[in-house]
């Protein structure tokens, strides 16, 4: 009771009411900020807190990186910081508003300080972008959040001139178009191989990095409010749309060719998954292989040195004791190098290095430069070699390192804009439906979002995580939708095409009769509608089979957290 006064002002209404369900609900979900307005310094002040302990708190936001020991390896380069520090910046954002002062100055020289340190945010998280992601899929627009904050808005002013604008989005839109040839360069058929992977990982994880930033800043970008910024960054190109931003004139990038890199991208990292699940799994006996087939290639070349010949080529050199004791001494060498070593995996790639660089060398011997043959064999000996230290550099980070990559929970109310467009895809070309499950794990990054602070042991975890799964349920039904539309639209052509179309066989016929009782070309007609609707089935299976073992994963989870 002594605190009720205090509890009456923290609940009393803020005067400012949110659109109706029933009247702008459409308007409210299309609207590009996802915000009704509302002064926040003023509703947080009702409990204000110590100003000492928000300064300390914005200043360990600024100075330190609070995520590194999950992002600094997910986005190493700095290029990609503001991407790294986004969700830093999501909570600087919020926590601002309980010290309005910083942001309220007027430029003078008494109050240089917070002029300084609002620049300084700005400069360090949002140089490059303008519309951030706060939680669950709600953004805001500094240019107009920011916009009756003076120092803020000078600071951001700095940043946001048309030039600057103009610049990031052709700077987007010609990485949207360097990341769609990558990834339909990868996703052939056949390219993903165990081997390919192992040789191209920094490539294939640098390919992710450059998808998925500029994914991030198109999908938030679209939604500013901002009267200025809105024609540049939603261009339209006037044409039919493809799959492909048109860099002509205002480098138009539409909604279609947003979802065509998303659905790819999510492709990628959903084989990319699979190959580096299976690689950790085959990694012990790739390592053995690899070492034994290395070690037989020295012992090989040793007994070649000793006069006997190799296993396609005749001997033709004399006997030379010195090669024959190196090819011997590097086989043991070889050998003795363990998978399940107590040294650290950086020693036992240093020792490999060591092994390689020794292979180099002896191959610049004039004895073994000029011997054909010879070379052959030391290069498959350090192709082994290399195929172990990659296998070594295979771990269990790599998949957490494309799980921080690939987050998409930013993007989870914007999704709702492109189900349309998805439904077409799907309409002209069923093998998309193929696409849609790397996709719907790709958003599934939402669902760790509302339970990451999993540490606090909440009681309503349960519940958060029902709601979250149940709101990305409902959307995936919302896609799924149009499959079995989809099959019944060609079940109703195939049913006219038989029973109208098609003519009955007679018992007998004349043989100049045949083709024209043939009818190929309805028949071929019916052999594409069967086809594309088993492609709806086949992929239809698939999810399912999803979804069932989502289910029971659900299941044992309740289990664990009932115990």
């Amino acid at each position: 009771m002594s605190n009720f006064n205090n509890v009456c002002k923290l609940c009393k209404s803020s005067g400012i009411s949110p659109p109706s369900f029933f009247s702008s609900s459409a308007n409210y979900h299309n609207n590009a900020s996802q915000k009704y307005p509302m002064v926040e310094e003023h509703l947080f002040s009702r409990f204000s807190l110590p100003t000492n302990v928000i300064r300390d708190i914005i200043g360990t936001l600024l100075s330190n990186d609070i995520y590194q020991h999950y992002t600094s390896t997910s986005f190493p380069n700095s290029n990609h910081r503001s991407t790294r520090l986004a969700k830093q910046a999501s909570m600087l954002y919020v926590i601002l508003f309980f010290d309005p002062v910083v942001l309220l100055q007027y430029e003078s020289t008494q109050h240089h300080q917070q002029q300084v340190l609002v620049r300084e945010i700005v400069d360090k998280y949002f140089y490059d972008n303008w519309v951030i992601h706060i939680y669950a899929g709600l953004t805001a627009d500094l240019s107009l959040e920011w916009h009756r904050f003076p120092s803020a808005k000078s600071a951001l002013d700095n940043v946001l001139s048309m030039d600057n604008v103009k610049r990031m989005h052709i700077n987007n839109a010609k990485l949207i178009g360097q990341c769609m040839a990558e990834l339909r360069a990868y996703l052939t058929m056949g390219i993903l191989t165990d081997s390919f992977v192992l040789d191209n990982r920094h490539d294939l994880l640098n390919c992710l990095r450059r998808c998925n930033i500029a994914i991030r800043w198109r999908v938030l970008h679209r939604r500013t409010g901002n009267a200025l910024y809105h024609p540049i960054v939603c261009a339209s190109s006037g044409a039919t749309p493809s799959t492909d931003p048109i860099f002509e004139g205002a480098f138009a990038v539409d909604d279609t060719h947003v979802v065509s890199l998303i659905l790819l991208t999510s492709q990628l990292e959903l084989q990319l998954k699979e190959v580096f699940c299976d690689l950790l799994d085959k990694k012990e006996s790739i390592w053995t292989s690899s070492r034994d087939h290395a070690c037989e290639i020295m012992i090989d070349l040793s007994e070649y040195y000793n006069g006997n010949q190799l296993k396609t080529t005749p001997s033709t050199v004399t006997r030379h004791d010195g090669l024959i004791q190196w090819f011997g001494s590097m086989s043991t060498e070889i050998s003795v190098l363990a998978y399940n070593s107590e040294d650290h995996f950086t020693v036992t790639g240093r020792k490999i290095q060591l092994c390689v660089e020794a292979l180099e060398e002896v191959e610049q011997y004039d004895l073994v430069y000029g011997d054909v043959p010879v070379k052959a064999y030391i290069q498959e000996a350090r192709k082994m070699l290399l195929q172990m230290a990659r296998a070594l550099g295979i771990n269990e980070d790599i998949y957490e390192d494309i799980n921080w990559i690939s987050d998409m929970s930013y993007g989870v109310e914007s999704m709702k804009s492109y189900v349309d467009i998805i439904h077409s895809r799907i309409s002209k070309n069923p093998l998309n439906v193929s696409l849609l499950l790397g996709f719907f794990l790709k958003l599934s990054s939402s669902l760790d979002g509302p339970v990451q602070r999993s540490q606090l042991k909440s009681s309503d975890t349960t519940r958060v995580t029902t709601y979250s799964s149940s709101q990305l349920v409902s959307f995936v039904r919302n896609i799924l939708e149009i499959v079995p539309v989809s099959v019944f639209g060609i079940l109703v052509q195939m049913s006219d095409v038989i029973e109208r179309r098609l003519q009955d066989l007679p018992q007998k016929m004349e043989v100049n009769q045949v083709v024209a009782y043939a009818q190929t070309g309805e028949r071929y007609k019916l052999a594409m509608m069967a086809q594309e609707a088993a492609i709806f089935a086949d992929g239809k299976l698939l999810f399912f089979s999803v979804s069932n073992m989502c289910m029971h994963l659900v299941y044992l989870v309740s289990i664990l957290n009932s115990r």
